[in-house]
Parts: C-alpha cells; structure tokens; sequence
C-alpha cells in the first residue's frame, strides 16, 4: 500500500522505477492518494494493473473512512500478494 499527497517530493526521478522494482516482485501495489492536487501520470506510474482497482483518490484525510470498505475489497480479495523488500 503507498499513501500519498498526490507528487513525489523527494527523489522524484526514482519514485516510478522502484514502483516498478516493487512490482515485479509480484507484490500488487495499491495507492492512495491524499489532497487535490493529483499526479496522476505519477500515480498511474506507481499503481500495479488495473488501475481502476489499485488507485484511490480522497480530497482530505477526513474523507478516508469513506473509502475503508473500498480498501477491504483491495486488499482482501485474494489478489494481493504478502511481500517485504
């Protein structure tokens, strides 16, 4: 899981090549996304296929218990792998 508040601040030019390390780990790599100004070439760059599953956008932290059974079905449908780098 990568929460994010929608840009890369630090090492910018790294983020989507180690999303892409990650990812082929097999790990399935579900972002979500805090605020409302999105990257969104970032976090599709980020996100494991098929994004309509594995991205999630609130505008504020106040609005992520909104999105709590969105993120059970996530990561509880048997799609997700366990993995640690």
């Amino acid at each position: 899981m990568f929460m994010s508040d929608g840009h890369s601040n630090i090492n910018r030019h790294n983020t989507i090549p180690q999303a892409i390390k990650l990812r082929q780990t097999d790990c399935v790599v579900v972002v979500f996304s805090i605020g409302t100004i999105i990257g969104w070439d970032e976090l599709n760059g980020i996100a494991s296929d098929p994004i309509d599953r594995t991205i999630y956008v609130v505008g504020s932290y106040r609005q992520l218990p909104n999105i709590v059974d969105e993120l059970r079905r996530a990561t509880a449908d048997g799609q997700l792998c366990h993995c640690s780098i």
